[in-house]
């Protein structure tokens, strides 16, 4: 019976990341996103993050919205991560990006166009 008990939990611990990827976003993530992208580098220390090959300035201020959590970490994001996001125009160039929410590997990008 314990085996049994273990193979369930097992399961169960396998189900509740995959239902997570499957598309399903809590309920404090908008409806829709603004900007999407994949985070092709990150530069903490310099308050730095490229997206789509452009370059912003991360706010010291910056939300970080992930699956499990209303307040995460910057460093939980990484290179690959597809995340969506929220910016604003410094002085009319700087882009600095305010609100990251940390999306599912299988999340669906809108098409660009």
């Amino acid at each position: 019976m314990a085996k049994l008990i273990n193979i369930f939990l097992i399961m169960l611990w396998g189900f509740i990341p995959g239902y997570a990827l499957a598309g399903q976003l809590p309920d404090y993530y908008p409806k829709e996103f603004n900007y999407t992208g994949e985070i092709q580098s990150l530069k903490i220390s310099e308050g730095h993050i490229t997206i789509h090959g452009i370059q912003f300035k991360l706010s010291p201020f910056v939300t970080v919205y992930s699956p499990s959590s209303k307040n995460d970490s910057v460093l939980s994001l990484k290179p690959g991560t597809k995340i969506g996001y929220n910016f604003i125009y410094i002085d009319n160039k700087t882009r600095q990006i305010r609100e990251i929410w940390m999306l599912p590997r299988d999340y669906k990008m809108p098409d660009a166009g």
